[in-house]
């Protein structure tokens, strides 16, 4: 049987062909299937015909040699025993001892190959005897057949200049003649460009090429897998390069002291005085304030196309620190430390905050900015060894909301009831006119309580100031205001609350058109358009987050959120469905963790400081939070859930709930009578909030 002998680097294996097409490729289930990259996947075909074996090259990408001479693509030639087929990488030995049987050549004897030896230019060593004689001419007329390096192969003669050890003997007995010798068959020297007819140098010199392709192979993959490595080797490198550099930007790596060194200290003392510039606790920035830094404004600041001119970083190293330190300072205002981009740049727009790309990050209730400012206040002093950043009383923060334009002759109302004290403590109001035109005798009107109206008597520039009051510390606020000359003719006129009502309402003066429109409209044609604006509840709403104290980081966004005024105000939400909303969902929970929190917050907020901090209710409330089921404040209730549901639908909490939106749009405390008397509806509707709200402030 015909078989094809693959030839690798240490071994080879004998695939027989038992089929009349046999396909040699790299695709799996061919019958000669070969592992190099080099050889497509259906590269030739071995053919068995009536004449004998035909090889075809398939249009194959890197073609097909035959016995070292290449094969014209989509053609096919014959194949003799020991031809040699080159494919890619890849040698074959075409195998048929039938073809030898057929061309009547008696068998010859086997060959070990030495490589190394070969390659050497060694003859190969016979191992066995031939087993036939042999004439003359069949040995010079012959077929050149080269062979490749096989563990075994047959041949004729092996030696160059010599008989093989395995040629016939004579037998004088039998009158067999001898073999011609080997110097009158071979010729010592080959005419200059002719090729050998004799098949043991063709085999030499075929076994050498093999050699020494795969010598040129295995340098190929070895010079190809240092060039590799080496390249993984740089990558890591540029990497472990690229970490380092920015880890420690713009500044060297800090080394790591000596065992039994001494570690100098970091300067911690008060930055020196300079003119303009405030005098802040080093060592104050370091423990309190870098932290607050490093986690709320870095991831901004860091990169020069968000943060603008002032760049952090994130690091905790001393040399981050100290590059942080300086950073800050031009940010620091030393005459007016309340306005230092450093404390109004983190906060959203309705607290006060400067607009900027990176947002708000802190809310001014919040611990940290709180920190933060304490700092800038106690080194803006300028006291020596200011910076301590745990003072005996924090300064209240005084705020006015009010028009910025007006004209002569409106009664305009500005509104300090936005003020608030760290502490919590009840502050006092002080107002006073700071500026305005020379002519002007405008005053007042309730001047130490958190709002107060003006009416403007001449054009100009006005500016009102605010001072608040905790007992021990203040803070302070201007507003400036410019008011226009009066406009001819009576539509300017309007009932005199007409401002007050926009105002404490909507929170804006009604514009020109609005003013001549309800000059003289029926009071129920100005209730209804105030009760459908959507300023009303947006403003609502605002007021309802800064009373749960979900500000900056535990305001709720997204949606429902967003849209909820706009919900309330088409009446698909009602007030109390919003503020269950709002303890239920996540922002509350995150802003009161615990059981313990969590209850106290819920009770203070909806029911009141005075109704809220009673023993009993917050012991009842606390078992329902747990699971018990309990009467509370007249309705069952049972867990989380439950406990809010009696909670918002409670008597005591709408009353709670019409008292302080009464006080925030009145600027005054209602009466008792006034809370009895809206009750009712409210009961009946929930949903009739604002009708009662507008109700009693147009009173």
């Amino acid at each position: 049987m015909a078989s094809v002998i693959v030839v690798g680097k240490n071994s080879s294996r004998e695939v027989p062909l038992r089929g009349a097409v046999s396909v040699v490729g790299r695709d799996g289930g061919v019958a000669v299937e070969l592992g190099d990259l080099q050889v497509s996947r259906r590269h030739a075909l071995l053919v068995a015909a009536r004449e004998g074996f035909f090889v075809k090259d398939l249009g194959s990408r890197n073609g097909l040699t035959l016995n070292e001479r290449r094969l014209p693509p989509r053609t096919q030639a014959p194949l003799r025993n020991g031809d040699v087929l080159s494919l890619g990488r890849t040698t074959l030995v075409f195998k048929d001892l039938g073809d030898e049987a057929e061309s009547g050549e008696a068998a010859e004897p086997t060959l070990k190959l030495d490589a190394p030896a070969l390659a050497r230019g060694a003859a190969p060593r016979a191992d066995g005897a031939g087993k036939g004689e042999r004439a003359d001419a069949s040995a010079s007329e012959a077929p050149r057949r080269p062979a490749a390096a096989l563990s075994v192969l047959p041949c004729a003669h092996v030696a160059r200049g010599g008989a093989a050890s395995g040629s016939p003997r004579p037998d004088p007995e039998r009158g067999v003649a001898p073999s011609p010798s080997a110097e009158a068959s071979i010729p010592r020297a080959l005419p200059p460009g002719s090729a050998p007819t004799y098949h043991g140098h063709a085999e030499v010199l075929a076994l050498r090429a093999l050699v020494e392709r795969a010598e040129r192979d295995r340098a190929y993959y070895r010079n190809l897998s240092l060039a590799l490595f080496v390249l993984l080797a740089l990558t890591l490198l540029g990497v472990l390069l690229w970490a380092l550099a920015a880890e420690r930007p713009g500044a060297p790596a800090p080394q790591a002291p000596r065992a039994g060194a001494a570690i100098p200290a970091v300067p911690t003392e008060p930055a020196p005085a300079v003119p303009g510039r405030p005098r802040l606790d080093r060592a104050a920035f370091d423990r309190a304030v870098h932290p607050i830094l490093a986690a709320r404004c870095a991831g901004c600041h860091e990169d020069p196309a968000r943060g603008g001119e002032l760049l952090l970083a994130r690091s905790n190293d001393a040399a981050t620190r100290a590059a942080n330190f300086a950073a800050v300072l031009p940010f620091v205002r030393a005459a007016a430390p309340e306005q230092s981009p450093l404390l109004l740049a983190p906060l959203p727009p309705e607290e006060g905050g400067l607009p900027g790309a990176c947002g708000p990050v802190l809310s001014v209730d919040s611990a940290e900015w709180q920190r933060l400012r304490r700092w800038v206040l106690a080194g803006s002093s300028g006291a020596p060894g200011a910076g301590a950043l745990a003072p005996a009383n924090l300064p209240p923060i005084a705020r006015v909301r009010g028009p910025v334009r007006g004209r002569v002759g409106e009664r305009l109302l500005f509104d300090g009831g936005a003020s608030s004290d760290p502490e919590g403590a009840a502050l006092r109001h002080r107002w006073s006119v700071v500026a305005a035109p020379p002519s002007s005798t405008a005053r007042l009107e309730g001047d130490d309580t958190a709002r107060v109206r003006l009416v403007p008597d001449v054009p100009g520039r006005y500016v009102l100031a605010l001072v608040v009051r905790d007992g021990a510390a203040t803070g302070s606020a201007e507003h400036e205001l410019t008011v226009e000359p009066a406009e001819a003719g009576p539509a300017r006129a309007g009932p005199p609350e007409l401002d007050g009502l926009f105002l404490a309402l909507l929170g804006r003066p009604p514009s020109s058109e609005e003013r001549a429109r309800f000059a003289r409209a029926a009071p129920e044609e100005l209730r209804r358009f105030l009760r459908e604006r959507p300023e009303l509840t947006e403003r609502w709403w605002k007021e309802e987050l800064v009373h749960f104290d979900l500000r900056g980081e535990h305001r709720p966004r997204g949606e429902p959120w967003n849209s909820l005024p706009e919900r309330v105000r088409s009446g698909r939400f009602s007030v109390e469905d919003a503020e269950y909303a709002l303890l239920v969902g996540k922002s509350f929970s995150a802003r009161y963790r615990g059981r313990e929190a969590w209850v106290r917050a819920a009770l203070e907020k909806l029911l009141g400081p005075e109704l809220g901090r009673r023993a009993d209710l917050v012991a009842a409330a606390e078992r329902i939070y747990d699971g018990e089921e309990a009467p509370f404040l007249g309705e069952p209730a049972r867990g989380q859930v439950g406990l809010v549901q009696a909670l918002v639908g409670s008597r005591e909490a709408r009353r709670y709930r019409l008292r302080r939106a009464l006080r925030a749009a009145r600027g005054v405390e209602p009466t008792a009578e006034e809370l009895d008397g809206a009750l009712p509806l409210l009961e009946r509707d929930p949903g009739a909030f604002f009708e009662v709200l507008v109700e009693q402030v147009a009173r």
